[in-house]
């Protein structure tokens, strides 16, 4: 072999030892998590708040509705005419509808708020805990277990709770 081919040959074999060594160092490892949104949405303080506020509108939105079936029914006994009771039967369904489209209104924001607030959240935890990957049920067919961070998620979501 020539000093020349040595040359050539001691030199390739040198950028290949060199290219695999810098390939080594810039291979990057993801750090992936797995949380089962609905699981951490429903688990969150504001949520349960919310259903709490939810149940309270609910039930005073059904007493307003008891009251008008009952002035319905009271003005059924009292031999109401055919016209009158068609009259007062359909405020009493247009009345229900709008209260089902106030509560539906105020809080689809809200839940829409909510769930907002945990994607933001739990972006927060992956930067501080160093994940580059956040997986949801939505697009993952099989997860490792130990990937779950919806525990931690959780707890982390709950700790500021006043």
């Amino acid at each position: 072999m020539s000093n020349t081919t040595k040359k050539f040959v001691s030199m390739m074999v040198f950028t290949f030892i060199f290219v695999v060594i810098s390939f080594s160092q810039t291979v990057t490892y993801l750090k992936i998590g797995y949380v089962n949104f609905e699981k951490t949405v429903e688990s969150y303080y504001k949520w349960k708040d919310l259903e709490v506020s939810y149940q309270i509108d609910l039930n005073y939105y059904q007493g307003k509705i008891n009251e008008m079936e009952q002035q319905f029914s009271d003005l059924q006994s009292s031999g109401a005419s055919p016209e009158v009771l068609q009259q007062n039967l359909q405020q009493l369904q247009t009345r229900v509808n709008q209260y089902q489209q106030a509560l539906q209104d105020e809080y689809q924001q809200k839940m829409a708020n909510i769930a907002s607030e945990v994607t933001i959240k739990i972006s927060q935890y992956a930067k501080e805990n160093g994940y580059d990957l956040i997986l949801n049920e939505i697009g993952v067919v099989y997860y490792n277990p130990e990937l779950d961070l919806t525990d931690k998620i959780i707890e982390y979501l709950n700790e500021n709770k006043n």
